[in-house]
């Protein structure tokens, strides 16, 4: 998704429930969503872990970015990664995302 945060933006975030559900092990890391954040270019500027397959399963759960202010005046593109191995599955399920910009 493509949004544009204004210039002089004194805070922007993402926000979302997600949900893991998992028959991979709960003690190793192999499954990984993520949140990841490139330029118009598809340049990548950041990458964020939202969860993994030893997330807490079965359960919506918040989640939060952080300030994205940092990239005020841009166009960024938001998109969510999701990647596993061959071992097991994991499930991962998104909702109620929320991109806000606080501007003065």
């Amino acid at each position: 998704q493509l949004v544009s945060i204004p210039p002089g933006t004194l805070q922007a975030t993402v926000a979302l429930s997600f949900r893991v559900y998992s028959n991979d092990s709960a003690q190793d890391k192999h499954d990984f969503l993520r949140l990841r954040i490139t330029d118009e270019g598809h340049t990548e500027l950041h990458s964020a872990e939202i969860a993994s397959n030893t997330s807490t399963w079965d359960t919506w759960l918040e989640w939060g970015s952080g300030d994205l202010s940092q990239y005020g005046g841009q166009s960024i593109y938001l998109d969510f990664r999701c990647t596993t191995d061959s071992s097991d599955y994991t499930v991962f399920w998104l909702d109620d995302i929320t991109f806000m910009a606080k501007v003065p």
